[in-house]
């Protein structure tokens, strides 16, 4: 049976698990709450109670798959980018031990493009970004694996609906959204898994890019407040390497007709 561990079961990694586990996969999946290893077990799943800390390595055990998924987000309100970095750092020395993992998945975001006006492709990244920086560095320590790198636009579907977010914040009507449903990138992170033997870096967002007006008027089912605070539209994340190597439809290619609970 093939293995894989994912590091963070949150609202991302835990239905990628499942679904490996669906395709037959020996499924690893760590949390920092205790309350959720129930849960795991009932999806027959091998849960772990971890966390990434700036020094030490991570356990060996969880790490004794020949793929390794990294899916928790940084959280840097409330976090030092420096103290996440130290973190990706002696998390790639743990992975760069052992002989056994052959791929790394890196769960990154398109927040590493600048938000500025324009198509945003892979080579576009801003250098200084503390994601980018995490990207390079699992990238130049793990020489004996592939990493693959996927920078997710903004998830949405099921409880994550736009619309409450346009009734208190104020937002530009004329800027393009850059959405991924969650089926979607877990969809696309599994193929990754399981089908991808390259390093690569990876834009996965929903080829469709509506205004936000759009969203709040077809989605929202009604204009909401626009206080045009700027003029400028926004980037919009360019998925044409995706699309060259994914061979599958989106299920969700256009934000417009996401399904929300």
């Amino acid at each position: 049976m093939r293995s894989v561990s994912i590091l963070g079961g949150g609202w991302l990694g835990l239905p990628l698990a499942i679904l490996l586990r669906n395709k037959n996969w020996k499924v690893k999946v760590s949390t920092t709450s205790i309350h959720k290893i129930e849960d795991f077990n009932s999806f027959n799943l091998v849960p772990y109670l971890l966390t990434v800390e700036k020094e030490g390595y991570l356990d060996s055990d969880f790490l004794d798959s020949e793929v390794i998924v990294i899916c928790f987000p940084p959280k840097f309100k409330s976090e030092n980018p420096e103290d996440y970095l130290l973190k990706i750092r002696h998390l790639a020395l743990s992975i760069s031990g052992v002989d056994k993992i052959k791929k790394v998945v890196f769960v990154s975001s398109t927040s590493v493009y600048e938000d500025s006006d324009g198509m945003k492709s892979e080579p576009d990244a801003d250098v200084n970004h503390p994601l980018f920086k995490a990207e390079k560095i699992l990238s130049e320590k793990l020489t004996h694996q592939k990493v693959i790198v996927a920078r997710m636009a903004g998830l949405m579907g099921y409880d994550r609906n736009p619309c409450k977010y346009f009734g208190i914040r104020e937002f530009v009507a004329e800027s393009a959204v850059n959405y991924i449903h969650r089926d979607d990138a877990t969809e696309i992170l599994a193929w990754l898994v399981e089908h991808f033997e390259e390093s690569i870096t990876l834009n996965l967002s929903a080829p469709n890019h509506p205004t936000r007006g759009q969203i709040a008027e077809i989605v929202c089912k009604k204009q909401q407040p626009n206080p045009k605070l700027k003029t400028k539209k926004g980037k919009i994340i360019n998925t044409d390497l995706l699309q060259q190597i994914y061979p599958k439809k989106f299920l969700f290619p256009d934000p417009l007709k996401f399904k929300y609970l």
